[in-house]
């Protein structure tokens, strides 16, 4: 996927999720669907890999010798739509604002990662293919949606 398509891509994500879920109610999220998991747990848990994710790149573009995992805060509160979404984005614009100027070359340099050698380019595509896999469980709570 072409650098300028993988941005859109997470930006459309934020986008969309803003626009179908921050309308709805707490109690409404909290419902258990099908699977056993709620609108509020699956929010939780993007946002969770966001805040990974986002740390997991910011280790990756650090100087050599500056190595080291930072601990990620403790998140304010699992149990509102509005603050899952705000943290998400949050991690979401830290990642856009990394890789957005960043050149091919850069995206493509071989760098270590929590899991061993990775590009930055890897971990966007994989965050945009996340995305999809969120997205169509989302949809399942809200069968009207169009996130």
């Amino acid at each position: 996927m072409a650098h300028a398509d993988l941005i859109d891509s997470l930006i459309g994500t934020y986008r969309g999720l803003n626009l179908t879920i921050r309308p709805i109610a707490n109690e409404q999220a909290a419902t258990a669907g099908a699977s056993g998991k709620s609108l509020l747990s699956v929010l939780a848990d993007l946002r969770a890999q966001e805040l990974a994710t986002s740390q997991q790149l910011k280790n990756m573009t650090m100087a050599a010798g500056q190595t080291g995992e930072v601990a990620i805060p403790e998140p304010f509160n699992d149990q509102d739509v509005r603050v899952l979404l705000s943290e998400f984005g949050t991690a979401r614009e830290a990642i856009l604002a990394l890789v957005r100027n960043m050149s091919d070359e850069q995206l493509d340099m071989e760098r270590t990662a929590r899991d061993g050698t990775t590009t930055i380019r890897a971990v966007v595509q994989g965050l945009a293919e996340r995305d999809q896999q969120v997205l169509a469980e989302i949809n399942s709570f809200i069968p009207a949606a169009r996130v």
